[in-house]
């Protein structure tokens, strides 16, 4: 983003940006050693349309990916980005009938998330790790 282009964007928006990396900034825990506790942050818009913040612990938090569901009319596709996650072998993800639970360790890189579905899945599925992202397609049940 070029310096002129914040005009662009709304006043609303800059402003919650602008406070919230002043409060982040006061409020990094740190160890007894000055090491922060913090892995990584990030925002995400509620239902209500207002910011939500999510900070992540390095020692006990998983990450939950972003994600993406897009429903087709046989399948659900499932596209998360997972960056640090380099194998398929760790990852695991378990379908039920009606969920997907996805575990993605690597070191202090974990990721967990559940996505509920509105229709019965089978548990034939497929998923393919790619440049960070990891892509999975899950049958609908006739």
């Amino acid at each position: 983003m070029q310096e002129d282009d914040s005009e662009k964007l709304p006043k609303e928006f800059i402003e919650f940006i602008n406070r919230f990396l002043k409060e982040f900034a006061s409020n990094i825990p740190v160890d007894e050693i000055g090491n922060t506790k913090i892995h990584s942050f990030g925002f995400s818009f509620g239902p209500d349309g207002k910011p939500v913040i999510h900070k992540l612990n390095k020692e006990n938090d998983f990450q939950t990916p972003f994600t993406d569901l897009i429903e087709y009319s046989d399948h659900y596709e499932i596209i998360m980005d997972t960056p640090g996650i380099t194998s398929d072998d760790q990852v695991k993800i378990m379908v039920e009938d009606l969920e997907l639970r996805l575990l993605a360790v690597n070191g202090d890189i974990r990721y967990r998330n559940k996505i509920p579905f509105k229709k019965k899945v089978d548990k034939n599925i497929t998923a393919l790790l790619k440049n960070r992202t990891l892509i999975i397609t899950v049958p609908i049940k006739n």
